[in-house]
């Protein structure tokens, strides 16, 4: 992971970011040929991103120089899902990067590789501009209409029961699902976009791979086939454990084997001349929709070693006394620093914009961070962590003179985020979104994962009375007993406390919460003057446990000037509808804006 570079390409303000893994790996075998590596798109690009990762450390041992980059309007590069054009400015940034990549790698060769979408547009990319030898392509859509098809039924199956909400989008929009939005022009363009219409042929030699755990047409094959490819179609495992949430997937390895054979099969192993690897780029440099370029990205590493990876967004004029003010977003669970739903990237810039310093990171073992010594990757409650957070926080001190630190962390990055401030008297705020738990120890993670799933306590009496719920029930859609065992679980935490609150000390508490007195803790850090705002889902089951501890609505500490709770009816756990991940950033930048704007 640390060989890989972090690099920049592209034009001012419509700039991509990616990776670049030198061939070699430590071996000394170097092959003519360089692996253009095209991201899927929306959720199914989270899921896949570690996945990349390893299969571009693979290839690079294996002596092919990889890129690995964010499409245009995703990810960490330039741009929005508002933007105009986004389909060919896709096409176009897979050709720019293929040439990024002979320029880095010296290789006079290309290969391209693609997941669902990213294997999409891989094909359609190298069939329109010749860019490429051969191309791999997982399960990819014929067409741009398969996908939206896709699209709208994730959508459905999400609507499906949710809670309504007048919070809708105010914009012009034709899809949204899974928090990303295609807008009307982006509709029309894959609607227009089919590679069974096309008859030139994309490469030499396609490597076409079919899932295994759902029957898929091989009409794309025969096509490519008579376009004049070499096709070699073939069905590998490991894609449904690949694209599970990432921190249950599991790594396709026999998959990779595959693929990793297939172009070493054709790319014999050879000398190539020296050619030097491109710096770490410096810096990006983006705008809000319908604004001027008006913030800085810079790709950092920080700690020990400096094995820690952020990216610190700042603006690009000074803003006076707004940028001795250090936001940091926290990882949540095992996503990268994006954030769901691209949220961090958003909402990095959009304070950059007004002023603000902002790093969006990730911990040890999570995304482009390595674990640290002795810790196991996705160890997302562990508190070795704080101290990466504490990194983070000298980090923007030392480099950026930053004065005040903000935390920001959704789930497991808001109990990180707590304990950092428990830890460190540095901080001044802390925005705690939608957190399962205050207190964690090893074999808790069943229990947290029981919290997710049950909703909050206010929910099941609402549905009670509904005709909807006993049908459901009735009808195998939802787990009566997981419910009633949540809902016991919970009510029975709730009296715990309470009654160790009436018949014993402090220490009670304590010991019921492994150590940590979580209400005395709030109420210690009001105390030091930091700022704390809670924001919850209505229904979120984290609201049963902050209740157990801090009372209905947290009243326990409601007489804190400095406190402050927000309750979002109508979103789910990580915001994913636009309306809520809009109503959670008006949020989080009033409560700074307030305090130090």
């Amino acid at each position: 992971m640390r060989n890989a570079i972090p690099v920049v390409f592209g034009e001012t303000g419509r700039q991509l970011f990616g990776w670049f893994h030198p061939a070699g790996g430590g071996s000394g075998t170097t092959r003519d040929c360089a692996v253009v590596m095209c991201n899927p798109l929306g959720y199914d690009a989270i899921c896949a991103h570690a996945h990349y990762r390893v299969l571009a450390q693979q290839l690079a041992a294996a002596g092919f120089a990889v890129l690995r980059f964010d499409h245009h309007g995703t990810g960490n590069s330039s741009g929005s899902d508002m933007d105009p054009h986004r389909v060919p400015a896709w096409i176009e940034g897979i050709v720019l990067a293929s040439r990024y990549a002979r320029q880095c790698s010296g290789a006079t060769h290309v290969a391209l590789f693609g997941l669902r979408m990213g294997g999409t547009l891989s094909l359609a990319a190298a069939a329109a501009h010749r860019i490429a030898d051969s191309v791999i392509a997982w399960s990819p859509f014929a067409s741009g209409q398969l996908y939206l098809r896709e699209m709208r039924a994730l959508r459905s199956m999400s609507q499906a029961g949710a809670a309504t909400s007048s919070g809708q989008p105010d914009m012009d929009f034709a899809e949204e699902a899974a928090g990303y939005l295609l807008s009307a022009s982006t509709v029309s363009e894959l609607e227009e976009l089919s590679l069974l219409t096309c008859d030139t042929a994309p490469a030499a030699r396609v490597l076409l791979l079919a899932r295994d755990d759902i029957p898929e047409s091989d009409r794309l094959a025969r096509h490519l086939r008579s376009s004049g490819c070499d096709v070699t179609h073939m069905t590998v495992p490991g894609y449904a454990g690949m694209m599970r949430d990432t921190f249950d997937s599991v790594t396709p390895t026999e998959a990779f084997e595959k693929i990793r054979n297939w172009l070493e099969a054709l790319y014999a192993p050879r000398f190539l001349p020296l050619v030097q690897p491109p710096e770490a780029s410096r810096s990006l440099v983006a705008g809000l929709r319908g604004a001027e370029a008006n913030v800085m990205e810079t790709p950092v590493r920080f700690g020990p070693d400096a094995s820690l990876f952020g990216i610190v967004s700042k603006p690009v004029h000074f803003h006076g006394k707004r940028m001795a003010t250090g936001v940091i977003f926290v990882s949540v669970g095992s996503n990268v620093h994006v954030g769901p739903n691209r949220m961090h990237v958003r909402q990095a810039r959009a304070l950059a914009s007004m002023g603000f310093v902002a790093l969006r990171m990730d911990i040890g073992g999570v995304g482009e961070s390595p674990p640290g010594k002795g810790h196991r990757a996705n160890h997302i409650y562990g508190i070795h962590s704080v101290a990466d957070v504490r990194d983070a926080m000298r980090f923007l001190q030392e480099r950026y003179s930053v004065q005040r630190i903000v935390l920001v962390g959704l789930c497991s990055g808001a109990y990180l985020a707590f304990h950092s401030a428990i830890a460190d008297s540095n901080i001044m705020s802390i925005v705690l979104i939608n957190p399962q738990t205050f207190s964690w120890r090893e074999g808790d993670s069943l229990q947290l994962r029981t919290r997710q799933s049950i909703r909050a306590m206010s929910f099941y009496r609402r549905r009670v009375f509904h005709l909807g719920t006993w049908l459901r029930l009735l009808g195998g859609r939802v787990s009566a007993r997981r419910i009633i065992s949540g809902v016991i679980a919970a009510q029975g935490r709730r009296i715990g406390l309470r009654w160790s609150g009436w018949f014993a000390t402090d220490a009670a508490e304590e010991n019921e919460s492994s150590g940590l007195d979580v209400r005395s803790t709030f109420r210690t850090l009001l105390r030091r003057s930091v700022d704390i705002l809670l924001i919850y889902s209505a229904d979120d089951g984290g609201l049963n446990e902050m209740e157990a501890h801090l009372g209905a609505n947290a009243s326990a500490l409601r007489t804190h000037d400095n406190f402050s709770i927000k309750i979002v009816d109508g979103a789910d756990h990580t915001f994913t509808p636009l309306w809520a991940q809009r109503r959670l950033f008006d949020l989080v930048t009033q409560h700074i804006v307030r305090l130090y704007g």
